[in-house]
């Protein structure tokens, strides 16, 4: 990728490029993730990821969401489908480089890739924030305090 997505969006990480991840790190070379970054930051070449399994964890806990398929619409077949089970790992936060990134894309015979931009519903991206913020032990009662301005 050349520019990072918006929040919101679905991309497909490589875990693995560059070398190998060591267990229990995050593991696959082709690896759905919703972008959660502010965009705001102008971070360059790198974005924040919250990855997504089609494994349920052992033990569902605050950290997890279990995705809505109204995300997945418009979702590659090639990917597992729209009606398939997806789980977002919040305790999983990491922040990677654009070149692991690619968009999710659907193979035609005799013409390729056709990449797709799909985003999650507003309701799991809401949902994926909070549990990321209980994940990290940050109260999601506190107030953000109001930004002083030079007069």
């Amino acid at each position: 990728m050349k520019y990072p997505p918006k929040r919101g969006r679905i991309v497909i990480v490589n875990f693995e490029k560059g070398g190998q991840s060591i267990p229990p790190e995050m593991v696959g070379t082709m690896r759905p993730c919703v972008v959660i970054q502010n965009n705001a930051l102008d971070r360059g070449g790198l974005i924040t990821v919250v990855p997504l399994s089609t494994t349920p964890p052992e033990r569902v806990g605050k950290q997890h969401h279990q995705m809505s398929h109204h995300s997945f619409r418009g979702w590659p077949m090639d990917w597992d489908g729209q009606g398939t089970a997806r789980w977002a790992k919040c305790d999983y936060v990491v922040t990677v480089s654009l070149d692991r990134c690619t968009d999710p894309y659907a193979r035609s015979p005799g013409q390729g890739r056709r990449y797709v931009k799909v985003s999650v519903t507003k309701a799991d991206l809401e949902a994926i924030e909070r549990c990321v913020l209980w994940s990290l032990g940050i109260d999601t009662n506190l107030h953000m305090p109001q930004r002083q301005t030079e007069a």
